[in-house]
């Protein structure tokens, strides 16, 4: 786990990309899933993880800890790790999805 959460301080330091592939951020996926899924930032909105940080998030003003990127998945019914470098294939370290 604690090679995880390395990893996500990197992306959060700018050491790692908080885009990949398709030059997509964090913010961006997280935005264009939640308008698919027909959410507003409140709704998708839970304990620990408020409509101002989703609002952060998708303006690329705050990269998510492990703990919201996981929450924003359950909710969004995705990877953590598709939120957070778009790739879809496989399991998932981070949440267990896959």
């Amino acid at each position: 786990m604690s090679g995880t959460v390395t990893k996500m301080a990197d992306v959060s330091r700018g050491q790692g990309s908080s885009q990949h592939g398709s030059g997509e951020t964090i913010g961006a996926r997280l935005r264009r899933l939640r308008q698919e899924r027909g959410l507003s930032q409140r709704e998708l909105a839970s304990p620990g993880v408020s409509y101002a940080y989703i609002s952060r998030i998708e303006s690329d003003s705050r990269q998510p800890s492990l703990t919201a990127l996981i929450a924003l998945a359950d909710q969004l019914e995705c990877t953590a790790l598709w939120l957070l470098t778009g790739d879809a294939e496989g399991h998932c370290p981070l949440c267990g999805r896959g």
